[in-house]
């Protein structure tokens, strides 16, 4: 299936299918001399109940236009059917990080993990019917009465949803493929045919418009569709172990298919973590936490997320005023003549200072950025998560030390060069190396190397910026005070680059797809 949109308009739509047949067959129950035979007296028993079912606690909380038929649409649907309704999607996300962790969705999807071993009968509705059976055991553990009847409606709301998922993947899946086919080429290489993930934002984006009457330019995004799903809290544990156990129990004991024995050896080599229900909510909560970000995010928003990134380096230029010598880099000979001996030129302190001041001054930046980054899940990758905290940390202590000293000229020049500026350094550039070799995604790699990878970039252009023309305004400063127009001048043209670093970056995250793939 597409997406959260395009699984929540099958959802509503088979809610609303329901709301016919009920209306249908209580007025021939009412008609007088209706015959009404016992089959449709028990499917309308059924319909009943699934409706109710289907509008368990919470309720969505997503607006919608007014003036629209989407209020009507979507009322009375329970946030746990909305879960239910993206099946196995959100277990792509399922230690995310971690290499090999497609083995579960792909498993779930196909039946095998191995992509060269898909099954026809994949399993899929046996998972489905395990699931209700060990909800129906999950209910009669509750405590009292009335925990077992509110456990048993989110259940069912889980499982209905499910259901619709499984009808929505059986009719898309074909679609997909032939909409790929369709548009592109018989002399085209299949790598140059659209990607799924660019015909799952289409119907992600048509689903938005035709079933939820949003317009717009991008209608798939929107503060409120992260309105329709449940917080990870709010999930019953019991469905997330139930579905866990569904799984153990229609592929094995621990869940994994073998394939071919090349793809088994991979998979043995990667050890990705193994099924369990804390598996599967930490999957959910990543997941959802990367649709609120895809679907609810706006470029606004990502200008605002990113704001706290760029403010250090855009204050760098006034504050590089204050580097004892740094700020005497590019003198030239007259300015130091007649000068006593500690204020002369000193080469080696002042390039100490220039390179290291940008990477002191934007230390907090790589730590806050990789514990923002592990907020959706660490799950898998662990050894990245904790290797860019150590690395932060480092930065974070080494900058303080420079700050402290920078008045000290009795720091030897090696303590100073390899405690302050290389230690820290190559512990950054190895993190980097190290989470870019992870056999992992490859944009989860370079998700989770950004922190350290943005930090030294934004240092080298200041430091080459500084070198090619900054060195102007601070020299100005020195000179003439605070007042320097040449100083202003320099600020603002740092400011700017800074400001086209921060829109751009916006405008790229804006662009990932997130779970639309």
């Amino acid at each position: 299936m597409p997406g959260l949109i395009t699984s929540s308009a099958v959802l509503v739509l088979a809610r609303k299918r329901l709301e016919r047949v009920e209306r249908l067959l209580r007025g021939k129950l009412l008609a007088p001399g209706a015959t009404v035979r016992q089959t449709e007296r028990q499917v309308l028993y059924l319909t009943r109940q699934a409706l109710a079912a289907l509008q368990v606690p919470p309720a969505p909380t997503t607006s919608f236009d007014a003036g629209s038929f989407s209020p009507w649409l979507a009322n009375g649907v329970s946030q746990l059917a909305v879960l239910g309704a993206l099946g196995t999607e959100f277990t792509r996300h399922a230690a995310e990080h971690a290499p090999g962790q497609a083995w579960l969705f792909d498993t779930l999807r196909q039946g095998n993990p191995d992509p060269e071993r898909a099954q026809v009968l994949a399993g899929s509705t046996d998972v489905l019917v395990r699931f209700c059976e060990n909800a129906i055991r999950a209910v009669g553990r509750q405590a009292t009465p009335e925990d077992g009847l509110a456990l048993q409606g989110q259940l069912r709301a889980f499982a209905l949803g499910y259901a619709c998922h499984l009808a929505g993947a059986v009719i898309s899946a074909p679609y997909v493929q032939a909409m790929r086919a369709e548009l592109g080429s018989v002399t085209m290489p299949p790598l140059r045919r659209p990607s799924v993930a660019a015909v799952h934002a289409a119907l992600e984006e048509q689903a938005a418009r035709q079933v939820f009457g949003r317009t717009g330019s991008n209608p798939a995004r929107g503060a409120d569709w992260g309105g329709w799903l449940p917080t990870a809290d709010a999930v019953p544990f019991a469905v997330f172990d139930a579905l866990s156990d569904a799984t153990h129990e229609v592929y094995g004991p621990t869940a994994r298919v073998p394939g071919s024995k090349a793809f088994n050896d991979r998979l043995a080599t990667q050890a990705p973590p193994a099924l369990s229900s804390d598996l599967l909510r930490d999957a959910y909560g990543a997941w959802r936490f990367s649709t609120e970000r895809s679907h609810t995010w706006t470029y606004g928003d990502w200008l605002l997320a990113l704001l706290p990134m760029f403010i250090p380096p855009a204050l760098m230029l006034p504050f590089a005023v204050f580097l004892p010598k740094g700020r005497e880099l590019r003198r030239d000979d007259a300015f130091f003549a007649g000068k006593p001996p500690d204020q002369q030129r000193d080469t080696e302190r002042a390039l100490f200072q220039v390179m290291t001041f940008p990477l002191a001054a934007t230390a907090l930046v790589p730590l806050v950025t990789t514990v923002v980054m592990m907020l959706g899940s660490y799950r898998g990758a662990e050894g990245q998560a904790l290797f860019g905290l150590i690395s932060g940390f480092v930065w974070v202590i080494a900058a303080m030390f420079f700050f402290a000293t920078l008045d000290d000229a009795r720091t030897p020049a090696p303590l100073r060069w390899i405690v302050f500026f290389g230690l820290p350094l190559a512990l950054e550039i190895a993190h980097i190396v190290y989470t870019l070799k992870q056999d992992a995604p490859a944009e989860r790699r370079w998700l989770l190397a950004m922190s350290s990878i943005s930090h030294i970039a934004i240092a080298l252009l200041f430091v080459v910026a500084y070198v090619a023309f900054l060195h102007l305004g601070v020299e100005a400063a020195v000179n003439d005070g605070a007042g320097s127009l040449l100083f202003w001048v320099m600020a603002v043209v740092w400011l700017a680059i800074v400001a086209v670093l921060w829109l751009v970056a916006a405008a790229l995250l804006n662009m990932i797809p997130g779970t639309v793939r």
